[in-house]
């Protein structure tokens, strides 16, 4: 199997633009992670790791802050937005389609909604070896904290570290996370933000 197998793949164009949530750190728009604390990170795969971002604003911000369903102002204050567009088209191993329940069965993966949303890490981990090794870009899942699966969460693979523009993003503009997805995280998901406790 490989990322050229249609029945598994899904192609991204060059020029889609890719949401991000991430914190005030420098190079963390598009910070590509290689510790053992995210669920499709490349843990066995020296000088490779993931960037997780999403296919729209909300589904960045659900992902990144729907754990907990109270967020206070300075906790929104210290994240950002990102958007960045791809510089080439991406070949993602599809977990969104039926289909690909039995894609890894060869290897005794039985892929099912768990993987992109349970707390056991290893076997998305063991996952995201295997789609590296198949030569795809990374994994598009369902976001784990929209209960209704409508918005959906890339895993995509890099060089580890701060990558934001010399691998696979064409452009990168970050801004302050805008009121708009504030309000349609809160109408959507019930995610309030709310003032910091005086001292």
């Amino acid at each position: 199997m490989t990322a050229s197998d249609d029945q598994f793949v899904r192609v991204l164009h060059a020029g889609t633009e890719l949401h991000r949530i991430h914190g005030l750190r420098p190079g963390s728009a598009a910070f590509f992670d290689s510790s053992p604390h995210g669920r499709f990170n490349l843990t066995d795969t020296p000088g490779q790791g993931t960037c997780y971002l999403a296919l729209d604003a909300l589904g960045a911000y659900v992902e990144t802050l729907g754990r907990v369903l109270t967020r206070s102002t300075s906790d929104l204050a210290r994240r950002r937005h990102s958007v960045l567009a791809i510089d080439r088209i991406l070949h993602l191993f599809d977990l969104t389609r039926s289909e690909a329940r039995s894609a890894y069965r060869h290897e005794n993966l039985d892929l099912t909604a768990t993987i992109g949303a349970g707390d056991d890490y290893g076997t998305p981990q063991r996952l995201a070896a295997l789609t590296y090794r198949d030569d795809y870009d990374g994994i598009l899942y369902r976001a784990r904290h929209d209960p209704g699966h409508r918005h959906d969460s890339i895993a995509l693979f890099g060089p580890a570290g701060p990558n934001e523009t010399d691998t696979v993003f064409a452009t990168c503009n970050t801004a302050e996370i805008g009121t708009g997805i504030v309000a349609a995280a809160t109408k959507t998901f019930g995610i309030v933000v709310l003032p910091d406790h005086p001292e």
